[in-house]
């Protein structure tokens, strides 16, 4: 176990134990035994303080940004994970679960969410038949559409749009 001082006088040494990016930091101005303070020498916050579910578990705000900005500019096209995670910077596995803490679902979710809801707002907006709404929303088909839109909402959009209608 290698040891150096710290710069800070509250703590009197640093020393690296298992991951070669860990310290434990001990207290010197208490004779009292405290338990060590882990700090991760890659990230400013300590470790315990990041495992609450800190936001840097998370998606940073760039990310989000960039994420929700992507996927409404490119709601019409195939989104798949592969290029998210590419846009996050980081591993798809990795943005997966970053992607699902954040939003609190998957991204394919997500995404699907965003497709109805513009499927709603044109449906409400222009008189497209179903069809061109569904393929300018990026579903594979009008009956891919129906079935997201029924589980979503308990009607077709069909009859939704006719009561919407009246």
């Amino acid at each position: 176990m290698k040891q150096f001082r710290a710069h800070s006088s509250s703590f009197r040494t640093w020393s690296l134990s298992g991951s070669p990016f860990t310290a434990i930091a001990t207290h010197e101005q208490s004779s009292e035994v405290q338990p060590p303070i882990l700090f991760d020498l890659t990230r400013s916050a300590p470790i315990a303080e990041r495992q609450k579910g800190s936001s840097s578990n998370g998606l940073i705000e760039w990310q989000r940004r960039r994420i929700i900005r992507y996927i409404d500019r490119n709601l019409a096209l195939p989104i798949d994970n592969l290029t998210l995670s590419a846009l996050a910077r980081r591993s798809v596995g990795h943005f997966h679960r970053a992607f699902k803490q954040t939003f609190g679902r998957s991204p394919q979710s997500y995404i699907m969410d965003c497709r109805l809801d513009q499927a709603v707002r044109q449906m409400q907006s222009t008189d497209q038949p179903l069809g061109k709404i569904a393929e300018t929303c990026g579903f594979t088909d009008q009956s891919h559409l129906n079935r997201l839109f029924r589980a979503k909402y308990g009607i077709p959009p069909a009859h939704w749009r006719r009561t919407l209608v009246k």
